[in-house]
């Protein structure tokens, strides 16, 4: 955005983009899930090298240096995809955690009925739609006044009030337009 905004560029989006890191990618893994993978520090690039046998790189006197790397792009991303497809995504994940590599997996829609955010108490609101059928809906993540935003907000069935609403009109007990806001 801040490129777009002061150079008028339009960036290219990933994959397509050149790249500022030597490995900042989605990968496929055991089983064909998807997950991206940032390795931006000499630091990553060390510990990821050491922890997913890819010493040879490391120890590769052409790709000493953050360009070196960024540069070889061609020759390092087959090798890291190689070896990220032969494991597990959830292996795989909680491994870059413990080296503090960025890291997602990549969820369809469906999926993520059962991430921790959303089954985390009030992360799933249970509802009725018009035709009186049941679904879910995830939650905001918000709090208000300590309490998550969660069970109770219910989608109120079309035409569900009117009758309510029309008495305390004529009952005088909801202000109309007119005497809104006016004090006695």
């Amino acid at each position: 955005m801040v490129e777009y905004e002061m150079t008028g560029n339009k960036p290219r989006s990933m994959p397509e983009r050149e790249h500022a890191w030597p490995i900042y990618d989605i990968f496929e893994t055991a089983g064909g899930n998807r997950i991206f993978i940032g390795v931006v520090t000499e630091g990553h690039w060390q510990s990821f090298c050491r922890e997913f046998a890819l010493q040879d790189l490391l120890d590769d006197p052409t790709l000493r240096t953050t360009t070196d790397r960024i540069l070889a792009r061609g020759k390092i991303i087959p090798r890291v995809a190689a070896e990220i497809k032969r494991r597990d995504v959830a292996a795989l994940s909680a491994k870059l955690d413990a080296l503090n590599i960025c890291f997602s997996p990549i969820n369809r829609p469906e999926d993520l009925f059962d991430d921790p955010h959303v089954q985390r108490p009030g992360g799933l609101v249970n509802n009725i739609n018009a035709n009186g059928a049941a679904f879910r809906v995830p939650a905001l993540p918000v709090q208000w006044n300590g309490a998550n935003l969660g069970e109770g907000l219910l989608v109120p069935r079309l035409g569900a009030d009117t009758e309510a609403v029309r008495a305390e009109l004529e009952r005088g007990e909801i202000p109309t337009t007119r005497t809104a806001g006016r004090r006695a």
